[in-house]
């Protein structure tokens, strides 16, 4: 027996409809796959599969590039997800090769026959809404007389398929809905506009290897805003890895092709079904529920409007938290237990939330808002998040005042053979002319930094290189990370230029180090000021610009043929003691610039081992974006330091930071697909970056990163932050909140 629905299907107005309701499709695509067991899937490993998707807010799925076993539609008919239902027929290598069966009388039959199959096997599953002739080979006769066989037997859902000649971005697909694969935003637009009649749906975007998915919100900015954009099938749902032992009897996850030699690990979730961090990232922007200020939030004004995008449900099992966050932590907290709005409808909400009327100094508010179900639903518990939104709140907040130069302690200073140093209450720094930086920096007669005392640029290491992601890697000698080989940005070599020495005070040293980063595809010129008070803080500001200001260095390389980098910083050792790491940015997990939003502001904690993710692959990880400030302490002796943006010129001082207890040089011998186990724990890696380019994702195999997400090695770059070794008796929110004289 079989359960059966009742639902229709029909194509008006360039829309399809689900009775007669335009619907929008929240899609993932989906392999059949089992990291322990292949390709035969239990009905236990489904479920899972289902539930995490509609926790979320996926609600379609296409099944690439097979009919899946019965058990799947099953469920799907159960829990709710709508599927394109794709016939067996693929030829992608022989396409590439030209050798094309689709008009190739022999094959007609097979292609029939299968298409038939589907179709009569699954036409009564009502979550099957759309049939897929097949994948990727080509387009002639036979799909022509396939889909016209399919009509007969069943002329109530479309027909879906991406192939088509000549094959590009700008040629229209036949049959009932316009569709291609890794379009640019602009190029899907374009797709819509050429065919008024018929409905847009992307069968594949957003390829989501490794450490992924950037801008994925401007493809949803454009389906927003065009109702004959239906929306999208991220590729794909789950890695393709299989757990395997080697001949010694140790598990790795078996990934790599080995016909083609690619990498089959593409999924949003790990082969175990571990969610990616991207994966929240895909939850906000399918989210069905659009926070949306009627005006700014004040003090006085703490309206905001919901507006249901759900197609047919109502928000009545939803109910609202409201959280006020002061400089990222909770100070008020309030519900709205009822929430009354149609599909399509819009509300407005009064938040209950009020902002005190004697601010603290210094202080910043944020509104934070979650959607969450008052009752379980057969695939998340009572109190799961559907949606949640962040709003800052524009407030009149007293900055504290700036510290008197008088109540600084003294600091004394000596010239030595290769530099300068500088002593005060507990500490010490050394500044090494030969260098080009901070040679020792001593705190209570102990090494805050650690690392080769003297190597070029000191121990604050200028850095511009990431380990690729697996985006980085596509395209050949294209790729970024070809490009960042090849221009030597992976092995920069630091050029002292010159060291500069002030006295602004008895309390405050400024020593200015000017170096060339040197690479064999260009060069960089940095200049970073030390600012040293004798509280123990040394804030450090730095430009860094293309090409060298040196006549007696013009035959250096310039930077014009340096290709954008893959972040502007610097990276500086500390002792593997120092392993907790508490920061106020987004969080909790990993963010980006083109992949940020559902990383909400606020304070967070953790193990610096915590901030790696697993990626199968081994690639850069555990960025945090938008950062005031960070803290790394050792737990046991309450040493540690403190990392604090500042503002710099019209920047706001926003930081990007990553704290890892391996080495990059550890984190890439662990991309060998046979040792894949990192090296960790002996030692704390820190990065303090005025930014980092973004992750791409619109395919993994060209170099696409957005232009707005790169770091152009042309631009000038310039970023402050404050660095504190700090002990147990330090009040770290004073010490924050201090400003000093510059």
């Amino acid at each position: 027996s079989q359960k059966i629905g009742f639902r229709k299907m029909a194509l008006r107005g360039g829309q399809l409809l689900l009775n007669g309701q335009p619907v929008t499709f929240k899609g993932v695509n989906r392999h059949e796959f089992d990291t322990h067991t292949g390709r035969v899937i239990s009905r236990e490993s489904m479920v899972q599969d289902i539930k995490l998707m509609k926790q979320h807010n996926i609600n379609a799925v296409r099944t690439s590039h097979y009919p899946n076993v019965t058990d799947w539609y099953d469920l799907c008919d159960e829990y709710g997800l709508y599927v394109i239902d794709e016939a067996n027929i693929e030829s992608h290598a022989l396409w590439y090769k030209g050798y094309e069966i689709a008009e190739r009388p022999e094959w007609r039959d097979a292609f029939v026959a299968r298409g038939r199959a589907m179709v009569e096997r699954d036409k009564n599953h009502a979550s099957v809404v759309i049939w897929s002739l097949g994948n990727e080979a080509s387009m002639g006769q036979n799909f022509t007389d396939m889909a016209t066989i399919i009509k007969l037997v069943d002329p109530t859902r479309p027909i879906h398929y991406e192939g088509r000649k000549p094959y590009n971005q700008t040629t229209l697909s036949s049959f009932d809905i316009v569709t291609t694969m890794y379009p640019s935003v602009e190029e899907m637009v374009k797709l819509m506009e050429k065919d008024p009649l018929r409905p847009v749906i992307i069968c594949e975007y957003a390829h989501a290897m490794g450490n992924s998915v950037g801008n994925l919100k401007d493809y949803w900015n454009a389906i927003d805003k065009y109702p004959r954009l239906q929306g999208g099938f991220i590729w794909d749902w789950a890695d393709q890895g299989l757990t395997v032992r080697d001949k010694r009897g140790k598990y790795y996850i078996d990934h790599i092709n080995y016909i083609d030699g690619a990498n089959a690990c593409d999924g949003l979730v790990n082969p175990d079904r571990t969610p990616q961090p991207e994966l929240n990232e895909v939850k906000r922007v399918y989210s069905y529920v659009k926070f949306i200020l009627p005006e700014p939030l004040m003090a006085a004004r703490t309206r905001v409007n919901l507006k249901n995008t759900y197609d047919f449900q109502t928000l009545d099992n939803l109910k609202l938290i409201c959280k006020l966050m002061r400089n990222g932590e909770v100070v008020q907290q309030g519900t709205v237990p009822t929430l009354t709005a149609r599909a399509g409808q819009t509300i407005q909400v009064t938040v209950p939330y009020s902002i005190p009327a004697v601010r603290e100094p210094g202080s910043e508010y944020f509104l934070v808002l979650s959607l969450q179900l008052k009752e379980a639903t057969p695939w998340a518990a009572a109190g799961h998040e559907v949606a949640a939104e962040q709003f800052p709140i524009q407030t009149d907040i007293p900055m504290p005042p700036v510290v008197g130069v008088s109540r600084i302690p003294a600091l004394k200073s000596a010239p030595t053979g290769a530099g300068l140093s500088v002593q005060g209450t507990d500490f010490s720094l050394v500044f090494n002319q030969t260098t080009g930086g901070i040679g020792q920096w001593l705190y209570k007669g102990k090494d805050v930094l650690t690392g080769f005392k003297d190597a070029s640029g000191g121990l604050l290491m200028p850095h511009f290189y990431r380990v690729p992601t697996d985006n980085d890697e596509g395209g050949e000698t294209n790729s970024f990370a070809s490009r960042w080989r090849k221009a030597g940005v992976d092995k920069p070599m630091i050029a002292p230029v010159d060291l500069r020495v002030e006295k602004l005070s008895t309390q405050r040293i400024r020593v200015t180090c000017v170096n060339d980063v040197v690479m064999t595809g260009g060069t960089l010129r940095q200049t970073t000021e030390y600012l040293v008070y004798g509280t123990g803080d040394v804030l450090v500001s730095t430009t860094c610009v293309s090409g060298t200001a040196s006549p007696a260095r013009a035959g250096l390389p310039t930077s014009a043929d340096l290709p954008p980098l893959a972040r502007v910083g610097m990276q500086l050792n500390l002792p593997a003691g120092q392993n907790t790491l508490t920061w106020y940015g987004r969080g909790p997990f990993e963010s980006y610039q083109d992949r940020k939003d559902a990383a909400f502001v606020g304070q967070y904690s953790g193990s610096v081992a915590d901030q790696f993710f697993p990626y199968v692959m081994a690639q850069e990880n555990g960025n945090k974006t938008d950062v005031r400030w960070a803290h790394l302490t050792d737990e046991i002796t309450k040493t540690g330091l403190l990392i604090m943006a500042e503002p710099n010129g019209t920047s706001p001082g926003l930081l990007n930071i990553n704290a890892r207890d391996y080495t990059d040089a550890a984190l890439v011998a662990a991309k060998n697909p046979h040792a894949q186990t990192v090296e960790r724990g002996a030692v704390t890696v820190l990065n303090i970056d005025y930014g980092q380019m973004g992750l791409g994702g619109d395919d993994s195999w060209t170099p696409r990163t957005h232009p707005e997400y790169q770091l152009p090695a042309t631009r000038s770059y310039s970023y402050s932050f404050r660095l504190r070794p700090t002990d147990g008796r330090i009040d770290r929110k004073a010490v924050i909140n201090m400003i000093l004289p510059r």
